[in-house]
């Protein structure tokens, strides 16, 4: 393997489910739960939204990867430049845009470097990435900010139209679907029963949501052959989605309450 394809992984490891779930796993627990939950909205539904657009252009990968699946435009640049978006425009912090501008740079380099994908496949995510935070931007100053966990149901709905017009089946589809169903409930009845600040605990809720997200992962994989691929997909991400966005933190909650007893 040469250096320049490690570099690439490793770069492209920051698209990949196991950090996006790290990544959030911390920040929405620990740090601010509007932003990183309202951009994992957007990346969850970006997923979906991605997916119908490849399914009415159908341009294959480049045969010589041995993947199915369709190449424009690219899901990894769109979803990134969806998720990361979000957050530069959220932290509004100069420092931060530039670390994450390079970074979806380097992302882009990458997946052509790795031939996934060329300049066109690129570009095109990177222009439905911005056009979906756009919409989501207008979306979301209609709405309350005690609201906007409310916001889920419509991006669920939106979803479920996306899949019954998209062309042939997907996993991927499945974990996004399960996943915004879960965070959506999780984190609109986080709102409503949570009482501990960001701040607090910050040991205890992490241990307890990546405690939680083994066992989902563990018992998923025990019932792999007992139901369909697209079921359990569905089942593991939301499970881990809820847990994360509400169950984690109310354990935490609930036996600091017993503690003080």
């Amino acid at each position: 393997m040469s250096f320049g394809t490690i570099i690439a992984e490793t770069v492209l490891g920051a698209t990949h489910e196991t950090f996006v779930i790290f990544l959030v796993t911390i920040c929405y627990l620990n740090w601010s739960k509007p932003i990183f939950a309202k951009a994992l909205y957007l990346l969850l539904f970006s997923m979906v939204f991605n997916t119908f657009l490849k399914s009415i252009w159908q341009i294959p990968l480049d045969p010589a990867l041995n993947i199915e699946g369709w190449a424009f435009p690219s899901g990894h640049m769109q979803n990134s430049t969806a998720f990361w978006g979000w957050i530069a425009y959220e932290l509004k912090n100069k420092k931060a845009n530039i670390a994450i501008c390079s970074l979806l740079g380097a992302i882009g380099v990458s997946l052509i470097y790795m031939g996934w994908h060329n300049p066109h496949d690129i570009a095109a995510g990177t222009l439905f990435g911005i056009f979906s935070i756009i919409l989501y931007r207008l979306f979301l100053s209609k709405i309350e900010a005690k609201d906007q966990p409310l916001t889920g149901f419509m991006l669920v709905g939106c979803s479920l139209l996306l899949i019954s017009l998209t062309r042939g089946s997907f996993l991927h589809l499945w974990l996004a679907f399960g996943a915004l169903i879960g965070f959506t409930f999780g984190w609109l009845t986080n709102q409503k029963y949570i009482k501990l600040k960001a701040g607090e605990y910050r040991l205890h809720k992490t241990i307890m949501a990546f405690f939680g997200i083994g066992v989902i992962y563990f018992t998923a994989h025990h019932y792999k052959h007992a139901l369909p691929s697209t079921y359990l997909t569905l089942i593991t991400f939301f499970a881990i989605a809820f847990w994360v966005s509400f169950m984690a933190e109310a354990i935490v909650q609930k036996a600091m309450e017993l503690k003080k007893i």
